[in-house]
């Protein structure tokens, strides 16, 4: 399942494009030599940027791709990364070669330490870190707690032969004496 990790999703689709942009502007900021570490590193680029536009999550543009597959991807894309200079040779060039092992390491960490489920349960941590608290909880601390609309409380069970304290709640008569 998807694991709780300390990067919300906005500062990860935020992080995502930033990483697109600049693998599109790194040949031109880095001047790459090799065409293949250029186009490569163009295409890697706009390939992210794609992928985060399309992503279900608050960045994504038009949320088409589920986040399961996305994350899968985010992956995949993170491993080609780190292989991209040794697939298309141009390994022997520094600055291509270190962008995308670097990229490729920060996307799967990205990836890794993102929490991609939303809070849930009333006592998961909320904005800012803290526990998420009622209205008035301040007020209210040395009240009983309020009942939650919609809950049920279960039903009181009788146990057949059952022996308790109290007589009236067993199935069987009381013993003569």
């Amino acid at each position: 399942m998807l694991r709780q990790g300390p990067i919300p999703r906005v500062v990860y689709g935020l992080l995502q494009y930033l990483l697109g942009a600049f693998l599109v502007a790194a040949p031109f900021l880095l001047s790459y030599e090799s065409d293949a570490a250029k186009a490569a590193s163009i295409i890697a680029g706009l390939v992210l940027l794609t992928l985060a536009a399309v992503s279900q999550g608050p960045t994504g543009l038009s949320r088409a791709v589920p986040l399961a597959a996305s994350l899968v991807l985010d992956v995949a894309l993170a491993c080609v990364f780190v292989a991209a200079p040794f697939l298309f040779g141009f390994s022997h060039e520094g600055a291509p070669t270190a962008v995308f092992i670097v990229a490729g390491i920060v996307l799967l960490l990205l990836t890794i330490a993102t929490r991609f489920q939303p809070a849930t349960d009333a006592g998961e941590r909320g904005r800012g870190g803290r526990k998420a608290r009622g209205r008035n909880s301040r007020r209210d601390r040395g009240a009983a707690p309020a009942e939650v609309p919609g809950t049920i409380e279960p039903p009181e069970w009788e146990v057949p032969g059952g022996r308790g304290d109290d007589p009236a709640r067993t199935s069987e008569p009381p013993p003569r004496a």
